[in-house]
C-alpha cells in the first residue's frame, strides 16, 4: 500500500509530508536542482547529437536531439528565472 503524500507551498518553501515526517526544500534549492536537470538534458542532447548519423532513422534521431536541446534550454531558463525572483525578494 502506498503512503499518502501531501505537497503544500508555504512562504517560499515546499513541504512534503510523508509518513508523518516533513521535509522542507527551499525555492532556491529547487531552482538549483531545476538548473542542474536542465544542464543534464542539454548534455544528453549533445551526446545524442553524436549518435544521430549512426541510427537507422536519422531524421527521427535528429528530432530527438533538437527536443533534448530545446527542452533543456527551456528548463534552464525556468530555473534561472526562479533564482532571479529570489534575488529580487532578498534585495
Amino acid at each position: 500500500m502506498q503512503a499518502s503524500r501531501q505537497i503544500t507551498r508555504t512562504f517560499g518553501h515546499y513541504s512534503v509530508q510523508q509518513h508523518g515526517s516533513i521535509k522542507y526544500m527551499s525555492v532556491q534549492k529547487l531552482a538549483k536542482q531545476i538548473l542542474v536537470l536542465g544542464m543534464a538534458l542539454v548534455l544528453a542532447g549533445l551526446v545524442w547529437g553524436l549518435v544521430v548519423p549512426h541510427t537507422p532513422y536519422p531524421r527521427l534521431a535528429l528530432t530527438a536531439h533538437v527536443q533534448f536541446e530545446t527542452n533543456g534550454m527551456l528548463i534552464i531558463i525556468l530555473g534561472s528565472h526562479e533564482e532571479y525572483e529570489q534575488l529580487i525578494k532578498r534585495g
